[in-house]
């Protein structure tokens, strides 16, 4: 049996859409893939900027996973991190999100960047290879 899956931050998937063989190997390693309705915002969002022609790929691939709704009780618990966090930058506010929504789901976060999620468990699924 698989252990529970973990909630994907959004650089998870933002690794998938750019072809990174480890994120596409990890992701298929993964019985269930979950991904927070906030990295759907924030990656859907990034196809109108900097991702611009991802579109279509980020639904194709947003269409086999398992989408965790942000809910009320994941907003109190956003809230709550945020405000005992020394750092409070704006640019950091979707992690607080997702963190939130872990929390209440009883989840680990899979993330390249688990020190952004000091206030719930968090690790690194792979690392990148250097493109020299």
């Amino acid at each position: 049996m698989k252990n529970k899956s973990p909630l994907l931050d959004t650089n998870i998937i933002i690794d998938v859409l750019n072809g990174e063989e480890t994120a596409l190997s990890y992701i298929e390693s993964l019985e269930t893939v979950l991904v927070p309705a906030v990295a759907v915002f924030e990656i859907l969002a990034g196809c109108y900027g900097e991702r611009k022609g991802q579109k279509e790929q980020a639904l194709r691939i947003f269409d086999g996973c398992e989408v965790v709704e942000f809910s009320l009780p994941d907003a109190l618990i956003a809230a709550e991190l945020l405000l005992r966090s020394s750092s409070k930058s704006k640019k950091k506010i979707i992690d607080y999100f997702i963190a939130g929504t872990a929390s209440t789901n009883s989840l680990v976060v899979a993330t390249r960047n688990p020190s952004d999620f000091k206030s719930v468990k968090a690790f690194a699924p792979y690392k990148l290879k250097s493109k020299r």
